[in-house]
């Protein structure tokens, strides 16, 4: 019943290094629980208890969290393949941290932890790379979560941008990027204000640094992006 979905498995990194035999057959045994949401329904208000960690099918989710003044402040975009909820349901309280919004109708994986960190009753030859992919996971994450504090503490909007165009470049390493986010989703992520953003990516094309057209960006001066965002 899982190999309708084989895409999407096969891009989450907890079965990254396992066979498609090995992936089907634990999870056969795991046997996980799978949820929809329509559009524009939230997943889990934050505070809700958590069920296991998640893995996205299909539709696309944003992960978001209210500031004490009311605004709202977005963790991430996801999309499908993506995994979300591993950090928290590791947890003691094992609570959400953040709200979670379909803003497309969506297919969710669910796995219990149990069924990820305990022993395979059935010794399926796949648990242990899936374990040892939890740990990788979880440690990127913890890093990636260091990155977004930086986000925040950059001062300049110009400065924002630069940074999250050049994570973008280090990790396809190409000078071609695509920014999955609309405008008010990339203004909410930066904690910058929209009119502001969209200001401030017209500077930057007219100063020649970059080119964009809707989400797709072309990085044209990488050494000044680079100093951008430390100054």
């Amino acid at each position: 019943m899982y190999t309708q979905y084989a895409g999407a498995l096969r891009r989450s990194p907890l079965f990254r290094d396992i066979s498609d035999d090995n992936m089907y057959s634990m999870l056969s045994c795991i046997r996980p629980r799978i949820k929809r949401c329509e559009r524009d329904n939230i997943l889990a208000i934050e505070g809700d208890r958590m069920e296991g960690v998640h893995i996205l099918l299909s539709g696309t989710v944003t992960i978001a969290k209210e500031t004490a003044g009311g605004k709202r402040v977005i963790l991430s975009v996801l999309r499908s393949g993506s995994m979300f909820g591993e950090m928290a349901a590791f947890t003691r309280e094992g609570t959400w941290p953040a709200t979670v919004l379909c803003t497309e109708d969506c297919e969710i994986l669910l796995l219990p932890v149990h069924s990820i960190v305990g022993m395979c009753s059935h010794g399926c030859e796949g648990h242990r790379v899936m374990i040892v992919n939890m740990l990788r996971i979880l440690a990127e994450k913890a890093i990636g979560l260091s990155r977004r504090v930086e986000y925040l503490s950059i001062k300049t909007i110009r400065g924002k941008i630069a940074r999250l165009l050049m994570d973008l470049h280090e990790k396809t390493e190409s000078n071609y990027v695509r920014v999955h986010m609309n405008r008010n989703e990339m203004a909410d992520f930066l904690g910058v204000a929209r009119p502001s953003l969209s200001r401030e990516l017209s500077n930057m094309q007219n100063d020649g640094l970059i080119e964009y057209i809707g989400k797709e960006f072309k990085l044209k001066e990488l050494e000044a992006l680079t100093e951008i965002m430390y100054n």
